[in-house]
């Protein structure tokens, strides 16, 4: 099956990051459209749990109306493409997980309309041998529209991750505010991280913000979590856990859902366990 994953932009190709690596053969799930009414309140759940799946998403955000959209990455191998566009006034957040041995997702958010607002917040966690691709882009096209995006996750093992994370200020959105933040906390000498935070900007009268922070637990903090009883692991599954805990809150009242993503996030206790 032939596979048209959205590719970054080729200009990025001396850093290694152009080609998104999908697994060959990836079954697809049936594709998932959402679509608000004007000024409709509305959430959405999506959880990834079979063994290897392959999700298509897009969604229309209406005029005033707000979607929010969780989704939870759980599976061993997983692919996947979040498109959404946000009409004047309307508001979506982006909630997501991003687990597994192989896990590739490209999420565009288009904020069409005047004073659209977009959030992103995004865990990640990457252990032993596995595989992050991620590509997170917000192109904002109204007046007065918002866009935020905060990236958080830590690498252990021989963990392979890219993160593209892409705020373009396109013409005629005057007015427009921007951030994007990704926060990345190294557990291993032998990881492989690549961060890419780029701003593009085709109007004067914009405010973009964007960085990356790349770095072994603090010295100090580390020092008083060990002198506790806590490994350097420990330290980061702890600093993990509190990256994890807004997305946890917004999951319903499931313990085994719960307890699923704490298992993916390698946060789980041993007596902690969905149930089979």
């Amino acid at each position: 099956m032939k596979e048209n994953f959205k590719l970054p932009m080729p200009t990025w190709s001396w850093l290694g990051v152009n080609e998104t690596r999908l697994p060959a053969q990836l079954p697809c799930n049936e594709p998932l459209a959402i679509e608000t009414t004007k000024n409709e309140e509305r959430e959405e759940l999506i959880v990834g749990n079979r063994d290897t799946a392959r999700q298509n998403i897009t969604a229309h955000v209406q005029t005033g109306s707000t979607l929010s959209l969780v989704v939870l990455n759980l599976v061993d191998k997983s692919a996947g493409t979040i498109n959404t566009i946000v009409e004047g006034g309307g508001k979506i957040e982006v909630i997501l997980a991003e687990t597994g041995r192989f896990n590739a997702t490209d999420l565009n958010i288009v904020l069409k309309g005047d004073a659209a607002v977009a959030r992103i917040y995004s865990v990640y966690y990457a252990k032993n041998s596995d595989v992050l691709d991620l590509n997170y882009r917000i192109t904002l096209l109204g007046k007065n529209t918002k866009a935020d995006m905060t990236v958080k996750g830590a690498l252990t093992g021989n963990a392979d991750k890219i993160f593209r994370g892409t705020l373009d200020f396109a013409k005629g959105s005057k007015g427009a505010v921007g951030h994007e933040n990704e926060a990345v906390t190294v557990l291993s000498d032998t990881v492989h991280n690549r961060s890419v935070p780029l701003m593009l900007s085709h109007e004067d009268d914009v405010d973009g913000h964007h960085g990356v922070t790349i770095g072994k637990i603090d010295d100090a903090k580390l020092f008083y979590l060990t002198s506790r009883g806590l490994t350097e692991n420990d330290a980061g599954r702890l600093i993990l856990a509190g990256a994890a805990e807004p997305i946890i809150k917004r999951l319903p009242a499931d313990g085994n859902l719960v307890a699923a993503l704490r298992k993916a996030l390698d946060l789980a206790s041993e007596d902690e366990d969905c149930e089979e």
